[in-house]
């Protein structure tokens, strides 16, 4: 009896022992080549101001300002012309842009 306990003890005591490698998963950390930031093409309707555009699109006229950034073209904020096309972001901006005090007499863009 002793004989027989004894391999299968050993074998036991042999898997119980042996080194186990684990199995690591295999994560793809590459970055996808597509832009994650969308714009759309937004036509300037009468009346329209770039705070008004702001306020429709991100919910906050005091996003103006990044509208005037992402359209590096306009000259003058306060001077928005019917059928003109901005550039608008589709992922909503999470801090406002640099402000000044603007007046709509002295506008300049730098």
């Amino acid at each position: 009896m002793a004989q027989s306990i004894l391999p299968s003890t050993l074998l036991a005591l042999n898997i119980f022992l042996s080194p186990i490698t684990p199995q690591i998963p295999q994560v793809d950390y590459t970055i996808p080549l597509e832009n994650p930031i969308r714009e759309v093409i937004y036509v300037v309707k009468k009346d329209d101001t770039l705070a008004a555009i702001a306020e429709d699109q991100y919910g906050s006229s005091e996003y103006w300002p990044n509208i005037l950034k992402d359209n590096d073209w306009i000259k003058n904020p306060n001077i928005l012309e019917e059928g003109q096309e901005l550039k608008i972001s589709t992922t909503p901006p999470l801090l406002i842009a640099n402000t000044r005090v603007l007046h709509p007499y002295n506008w300049k863009r730098k």
